[in-house]
């Protein structure tokens, strides 16, 4: 049985969607999905429709078991404190469900093969498990960013691993902010030195566990029967892809999406984005009128509130300015 957790609002309720039917499609062996649920909206969907190998969490029930999460939230940003919780949500699950591991995922990767394929490649003797970005050059952010990346943390119920884990989120619980600070950055640059500080930590050797629109660019993507190989620009290693963090991409208006500050070739557009971005707008639109009309008026509040026309027109020509100049940003479906 494996074991992941992740977190999202309702603004983030259709990756986490496609991200579990990934892991039904994918997985080869049987799993739970452990989904901290951060708004009413995503635990009423959850309650309502009950997915099967999906268990709910209640944000409430976390900050109950750690106290000193509702006077951090007050002194933090939605977003940072998702990522102080990262730490605490995965500790609350392995423990309070008595797990032999756990593995938080980020609720916008998606998998392509099965993840059993990144706990087999992990030593037996190793406790935690760790990814790297795997930058590209033209993108290298590892000494602001970290040279990992928080979206596939695997930890073992034993001696080493809780040790980790602990001292993770203590550091959490003291610091974590979207800014630099010294050697700090959010939860994630604190696993910069994790090989060194701590015993039974192991670093995934699988470039295809980890593909993203920091590091596509290294590879050419090859199609293999129902599943996609990355073959190294350079050394011409093929290996196949797992799962790949769709980190940054957004929706413009009509069909048109954005990747985000990167350059993103057609190839990986029409096989990995495009695909994507398709399973996204079908499970939206699937979701119903309600969740639309929701989405719609947070948008709707958001425009008046900071300018409305004005905005919306300023919008419009820095849009149209990158779809001229910075094609590789976006796609259309």
């Amino acid at each position: 049985m494996l074991n992941f957790v992740t977190l999202f609002d309702s603004n983030y309720l259709s990756r986490g969607l496609a991200l579990y039917s990934s892991l039904i499609k994918e997985s080869s062996e049987d799993f739970v999905l452990y989904v901290l649920c951060m708004d009413d909206d995503v635990y009423k969907y959850f309650n309502s429709n009950k997915p099967t190998k999906i268990e709910m969490i209640k944000l409430s029930d976390v900050e109950d078991y750690y106290p000193v999460l509702k006077q951090i939230k007050q002194e933090r940003s939605r977003g940072e404190y998702c990522w102080t919780l990262t730490p605490f949500v995965t500790q609350f699950v392995m423990h309070k469900c008595n797990l032999d591991h756990c593995t938080y995922i980020d609720s916008d990767i998606f998998f392509y093969a099965s993840p059993t394929l990144i706990y087999d490649s992990m030593p037996k003797e190793k406790s935690v498990l760790i990814t790297e970005h795997n930058y590209s050059p033209e993108y290298n952010q590892e000494q602001i960013s970290g040279k990992y990346c928080v979206q596939f943390v695997l930890f073992k119920n034993d001696e080493k691993g809780n040790i980790v884990l602990e001292w993770w989120r203590q550091k959490c619980e003291e610091w974590c902010y979207n800014k630099r600070d010294g050697s700090r950055f959010g939860d994630q640059k604190y696993l910069d030195d994790w090989l060194t500080r701590f015993e039974g930590v192991y670093v995934c050797q699988q470039d295809g566990a980890g593909l993203a629109p920091w590091n596509v660019q290294k590879y050419h993507i090859l199609n293999y029967d129902t599943h996609f190989i990355i073959q190294d620009a350079l050394t011409k290693v093929q290996q196949q892809i797992i799962f790949f963090h769709f980190h940054g991409l957004k929706f413009v208006k009509k069909n048109k999406w954005s990747v985000g500050p990167y350059i993103i070739t057609q190839e990986v557009k029409e096989k990995i984005y495009i695909p994507y971005a398709i399973i996204i707008s079908e499970i939206e639109h699937n979701l119903g009128e309600i969740y639309s009309q929701r989405i719609k008026m947070k948008k709707l509040f958001f425009i008046r509130k900071i300018g409305g026309i004005v905005l919306r027109t300023i919008r419009y020509f820095i849009v149209e300015f990158r779809n001229v100049f910075f094609n590789g940003m976006y796609f259309d479906i």
